[in-house]
């Protein structure tokens, strides 16, 4: 990706703020707001002063680490990978209001050591504005960590960070939200890795549905919940999930959000 001062002309203090870090790792999730950050550092600094790191972990679905990949190459960045086994932390398994605390210590911690490894002394994430006024044991992980955030530096709101993707050359930057797969997870209720290549393999098989798709693991059962999506997607697929889910033992629930909103069943 060559400089084109798209970056200076749209968020000069965004800008000025990437240029006084230099040489900077960025944390790539395949997310939106990374792939932003991403696509303006290079735009600033030039793709030889920039590196990719991603976290390979059971949380990250296959979809994303795909499409990390793909946006890596497509901007002639080189894509780091670090394995982190972050089933092996009783503190994540147990999912309580901290697991977020923990699971981005572990990340971070691995992504900075990668980055240093290579050669890049800074790290930078995602978080934007937006992030900062919700309550979330990550960023308190980021700062012991030293991770920087220069969307949130430069006080780009969700929206002004997909206005920006976009005009960068972003396809998709109005793609719904996703989180990790441990989100999926009742708070206190204990993650299954067993339930976590179900839960993918579900929302996997319905992505094409676009909208906002959730599978949610509670007591032997999956409840997909699912919102503005491609109905004809959900149908076309709704049988074989009947029949994944008998494999897991587990029943499968369709709650389609948008008739619920409108006291109707699917």
């Amino acid at each position: 990706m060559a400089r084109t001062g798209i970056t200076l002309q749209h968020e000069p203090v965004l800008h000025r703020t990437l240029e006084k870090l230099g040489r900077t790792a960025v944390c790539f999730s395949g997310g939106t707001d990374s792939e932003v950050l991403l696509r303006a550092a290079a735009d600033t600094l030039g793709t030889g002063n920039i590196a990719a790191v991603m976290a390979l972990t059971p949380f990250l679905a296959e979809r994303h680490r795909v499409c990390a990949e793909n946006t890596a190459a497509s901007l002639g960045i080189t894509l780091h990978k670090v394995q982190v086994n972050l089933l092996s932390c009783n503190d994540i398994l147990n999912n309580t209001f901290r697991r977020c605390y923990f699971c981005k210590s572990m990340i971070y911690r691995s992504v900075k050591l990668k980055a240093a490894e290579i050669g890049f002394h800074f790290t930078a994430d995602g978080t934007n504005l937006d992030d900062s006024e919700k309550e979330r044991p990550g960023l308190e992980a980021a700062g012991e960590q030293s991770v920087l955030h220069p969307l949130l530096n430069a006080g780009m709101t969700k929206r002004r960070v997909r206005n920006l993707g976009k005009i960068l050359g972003m396809k998709d930057s109005e793609r719904p939200e996703d989180s990790c797969m441990a989100t999926r997870f009742p708070k206190n209720k204990p993650i299954e890795e067993k339930m976590l290549v179900l839960i993918e393999k579900i929302e996997q098989s319905t992505a094409a549905a676009r909208g906002r798709i959730r599978a949610v693991p509670e007591k032997g059962t999956v409840t997909l919940k699912f919102e503005t999506v491609d109905l004809s997607v959900i149908n076309a697929v709704s049988k074989e999930l009947f029949r994944l889910c008998d494999t897991y033992c587990t029943k499968l629930i369709l709650n389609n959000v948008d008739s619920c909103k409108k006291g109707n069943l699917l």
